[in-house]
């Protein structure tokens, strides 16, 4: 999503830019069991089925400006990017019973989230476009930009589909309403690189 203004005429134009892209997300079932005692008897067992679920995602935030030329009918750009994208990989935790007993109508069934590993970096670049004109100040928009990202740590959805969650210490103590980022555990060494990226997309424009 992107908004721009015209700096006198529609030729040059200033704005920003907000995106979010999930690049890797994969799901595991787990069964945990939580024992009911008496001193030291074990009376009864609750089993416990939970969904893992490991989502990396990229959301960026750029300066844009652009220089269209002034034609009708088909519109070509220019245009520059300056900013910062945030690379992150996230678990989630979800009740997966048919009757959600855990689940709250605010959370989706999402028990605990952790952040595994989150990258900032510099970002910026340059890209080009044409807008083709549908109807009235409405227009389809072939865009094609590069953006040089800096050097990060990051998982990518490869790494993830790998791993096995371990939980950590989960006997009869167990309590599912407290459970917390800490109770679980995850393994795998995380890349490093330059986050350079080419993105092609096609989009609608409106123009107000």
């Amino acid at each position: 999503m992107y908004a721009l203004y015209p700096l006198g005429s529609d030729v040059v134009t200033l704005g920003g830019q907000m995106d979010f892209m999930i690049y890797g997300l994969n799901a595991q079932d787990k069964t945990l069991s939580a024992d009911i005692t008496v001193g030291n008897t074990v009376i009864d067992q609750i089993i416990i089925p939970l969904r893992v679920i490991n989502t990396n995602s990229i959301f960026g935030m750029h300066a844009l400006m652009r220089i269209t030329a002034p034609t009708d009918g088909v519109r070509p750009y220019f245009e520059g990017l300056f900013g910062f994208r945030y690379i992150s990989t996230s678990t989630r935790i979800e009740d997966a019973s048919e009757d959600g007993f855990w689940s709250n109508d605010e959370d989706d069934n999402t028990i605990v989230r952790k952040t595994n590993l989150g990258d900032c970096v510099m970002s910026y670049g340059g890209g080009a476009g044409l807008q083709f004109e549908m109807k009235n100040n409405v227009y389809l928009d072939l865009r094609a930009y590069y953006l040089l990202g800096g050097q990060a740590l990051y998982y990518d959805a490869d790494d993830t589909g790998k791993w096995k969650v371990e939980f950590n210490d989960l006997s009869q103590n167990y309590d599912p309403d407290n459970l917390d980022p800490d109770d679980f555990s995850i393994g795998g060494q995380p890349k490093e690189s330059t986050t350079d990226m080419l993105m092609i997309q096609l989009e609608a424009t409106f123009k107000f």
